[in-house]
């Protein structure tokens, strides 16, 4: 008998990467891959976890004057010109001594700038993932592996979403008047094969068009919960994806980045 298994996935934690370029002039509004929004509680801070290469080319920095992501998780919406953008104040990046550029890993964690109000804090916080203890993620890495059992993800894919746009002829600027915004999801049976670190495999996935959008998308794993019937856990990050084979980065990455900036503030 087939379970729907999609209704244990926080479909609310997630956001398409929506980049709005300084000059609107010359330049028009365009999503590229997903994100989430996570926790490491008791602490208050909020973070946006996505794949690097949905946004820094080139290792250029000026991305966080560019991502315009709205506090409401509302599908086929869009930043307007009328609208606060989610504020960020920094991002986080691995760094590891003595080890060249190529060998970092493909994540940036963006971090919810402390002075927003409460009420869109709030807003935040329900729609954030809490993160698991770095060993207990392990131990489910390890039997989902050893196992071959599903891992599932939900993301933004570029063929079901895009962006409608408006011409101002007051100012002669292009801006984003609203979009079709559809996530979708897949599972996969995960295999611990890759030949980078920190990194896992996923194959035999019932996805049948290009992947093109879901890079930066959580990956989850189903867990027994006697009060709901099961919890989406988090375990990491799609980073890339063929026809045949996928891989994703797993959440730990993250999860040790995020400590190590609130250990910094306390």
């Amino acid at each position: 008998m087939k379970t729907n298994t999609s209704k244990y996935l926080p479909f609310e934690c997630i956001s398409a990467n929506i980049l709005i370029p300084n000059d609107e002039k010359y330049a028009l509004p365009f999503i590229n891959g997903t994100g989430f929004f996570c926790q490491f509680t008791p602490y208050d801070y909020i973070f946006y976890v996505t794949a690097k290469h949905c946004l820094m080319k080139e290792d250029k920095d000026d991305f966080l004057e560019k991502i315009k992501l709205p506090y409401e998780a509302v599908v086929g919406k869009v930043i307007n010109k009328d609208e606060k953008a989610i504020v960020f104040s920094e991002f986080l990046l691995t760094s590891y001594k003595d080890e060249d550029i190529q060998d970092k890993e493909d994540i940036v964690i963006l971090v919810v700038d402390q002075n927003i109000d409460r009420e869109k804090k709030e807003i935040l916080k329900k729609r954030s993932l809490k993160l698991d203890h770095q060993d207990d993620v392990n131990l489910v890495l390890k039997y989902i592996s050893e196992n071959r059992e599903n891992i599932r993800t939900m993301g933004f894919p570029k063929k079901f979403n895009h962006i409608n746009y408006e011409f101002n002829e007051e100012d002669y600027t292009t801006y984003a008047k609203d979009a079709k915004l559809q996530p979708r999801g897949f599972y996969g049976k995960m295999v611990d094969n890759s030949n980078f670190r920190n990194r896992y495999g996923f194959e035999e996935v019932n996805w049948k068009d290009e992947y093109n959008g879901f890079s930066g998308a959580p990956v989850f794993a189903l867990i027994p919960d006697l009060s709901q019937g099961a919890r989406a856990m988090i375990i990491g990050i799609i980073l890339t994806a063929t026809k045949t084979r996928g891989e994703f980065l797993s959440i730990n990455v993250a999860t040790n980045l995020i400590a190590g900036y609130i250990n910094s503030k306390l």
